[in-house]
């Protein structure tokens, strides 16, 4: 009878085992569960005596974890979405985001203001811009900027018209994506 009973202590233990290591991810917590089994244990002397003592199992605690956190990202600007966005902000005197879009290295090259009083008197000027075609690169390009030659890495080129002081311009304009946003080149006259 005892060893009957060790033996079913043993197959509860392993059940328990194996429910946790395949019991699925869904399953949720469960706090430990206590079985009392009763045995017998004889001893043999000069008096024959029986006793009974609890044989006690534990169930192994489960525990589920939280799915992993995902962190979505935004589709970087194209330059096409740029060009609308620079025109539209041409349109409405938004001389802020041009100047935000002008490329920081360009606008370190030169002094203090300057960037921005040819944003303000020039730029800010044009009307009707917009692509004439194809975007193309990314490509390396060097620019004459306040009086150094500046290469810069992965530069895209379009051709855009626009209309100043009442004349119509054909031109190629150079955008490099930062970060997911696209920024404009240009000289600072």
């Amino acid at each position: 009878m005892g060893l009957a009973v060790m033996a079913l202590g043993a197959v509860l233990v392993v059940a328990a085992v194996l429910m946790a290591m395949f019991g699925g991810s869904d399953a949720e917590p469960v706090a430990a569960a206590t079985t009392s089994i009763p045995g017998t244990v004889s001893s043999s002397g000069p008096s024959s005596t029986t006793t009974t003592t609890p044989i006690t199992t534990s169930a192994p605690a489960t525990t589920t974890s939280s799915p992993a956190s995902t962190t979505t990202t935004q589709p970087a600007e194209t330059v096409e979405e740029f060009v609308s966005a620079f025109a539209a902000a041409l349109v409405n005197g938004d001389a802020g985001f041009v100047m935000s879009r002008l490329h920081p290295d360009v606008v370190g090259a030169y002094p203090d203001g300057t960037c921005r009083a040819w944003v303000d008197e020039q730029i800010m000027a044009l009307s009707d811009y917009r692509l004439t075609g194809e975007v193309s690169g990314p490509t390396d390009k060097t620019v004459a900027i306040a009086g150094a030659q500046v290469t810069f890495e992965a530069v895209y080129s379009a051709p855009v018209s626009f209309t100043f002081g009442g004349q119509d311009f054909e031109s190629s304009a150079d955008f490099i994506l930062v970060d997911g946003l696209v920024y404009w080149l240009g000289v600072c006259e």
